[in-house]
C-alpha cells in the first residue's frame, strides 16, 4: 500500500483484528503467535517501542521465546540504540540456544563480544569469549575467535595473554589463515623482544608447514632484518 495513511490504517485494522481474536479465545494456544504477529506489524510500520513490547509477550510462548528474544535484541542494537539492553538479550538467547544448538550460534557469539567491549567491559567480553571457547573447541570459527581474543589482549597490553592464546591455537588450528598467522605473530613477538634465534625458528616452522601463507613476504623482510643487525654485531 504505497499511501502512508492507509498503509497504517490497513495495519491498525491487521491489529485490531488480531486483539478480537485474543478477545473471544483468550487461553488459545496461539496467543504467542497472535502477540507476535503484532510485534512483527509494528516493526514494519517502524513503531520498534510497541514492537518490542509484543516481542516480549511473544516469547513467554515457549516455541517463539527463542526468535522473539532475536529479534528484540536486534531491535534495541540497531533501532533503539541501546547496546546494553541488546546484550542482555543476546545472552539470554544464548543461555537457552547454545547448548541445544551451538552451531546456530556462533554469531551471536561474536555479537555479544564485540558490545561488551564496545560498552567498555573488556575483561568480561575476555571471560565470555574464554569460556565459551573452552566448551566448544572444536566449533568451525573456533580459530578465528580465539584470535580476536589475543587482539583484545594485545590492545589491553596483557602481551602474555596474547602470547599464550598465539601458542594455543598454533598447536590447536592448522587451516591456513589462522595457524601461520598465530605462528607469525610469536615469531615477531620474538623479534621484536630481539630474540633472533627464536624468530628465525618460529619463521622456519611457518614457511614448512605453511609453503603458501601471505606473510611469506614479511617473513623474508624479517630475515633482511636479522641478517642486518647480525652484521652490525660482528662490528
Amino acid at each position: 500500500i504505497p499511501d502512508p495513511a492507509q498503509r497504517r490504517a490497513a495495519y491498525e485494522h491487521f491489529r485490531s483484528e488480531l486483539h478480537a481474536v485474543l478477545k473471544r479465545y483468550p487461553t488459545t494456544s496461539l496467543r504467542g503467535a497472535v502477540f507476535h504477529a503484532v510485534a512483527v506489524s509494528y516493526q514494519e510500520e517502524g513503531n520498534y517501542s510497541r514492537a518490542v513490547e509484543y516481542f516480549s509477550r511473544a516469547a513467554a510462548d515457549p516455541e517463539l521465546a527463542a526468535t522473539a528474544t532475536l529479534q528484540m535484541a536486534r531491535l534495541y542494537e540497531y533501532r533503539l540504540a541501546n547496546r546494553r539492553r541488546a546484550v542482555e538479550l543476546y545472552e539470554k538467547y544464548l543461555a537457552a540456544n547454545l547448548a541445544v544448538d551451538p552451531f546456530s550460534c556462533e554469531n551471536i557469539v561474536l555479537k555479544v563480544f564485540e558490545l561488551r567491549q564496545e560498552l567498555g567491559q573488556h575483561d568480561r567480553a575476555a571471560r565470555f569469549m574464554t569460556d565459551y571457547l573452552t566448551r566448544n573447541p572444536d566449533m568451525p570459527l573456533a580459530g578465528e575467535y580465539w584470535l580476536k581474543l589475543a587482539e583484545l589482549y594485545k590492545n589491553r597490553y596483557q602481551f602474555l595473554k596474547e602470547q599464550e592464546i598465539y601458542r594455543h591455537v598454533a598447536q590447536r588450528y592448522r587451516e591456513p589463515g589462522i595457524g601461520d598467522r598465530a605462528l607469525y605473530a610469536i615469531g615477531f613477538q620474538a623479534l621484536t623482544n630481539q630474540n633472533f634465534e627464536r624468530a628465525a625458528e618460529v619463521f622456519a616452522q611457518l614457511e614448512r608447514e605453511y609453503p603458501k601463507s601471505a606473510y611469506l613476504p614479511n617473513i623474508a623482510r624479517a630475515r633482511e632484518f636479522m641478517q642486518r643487525m647480525a652484521r652490525r654485531r660482528v662490528r
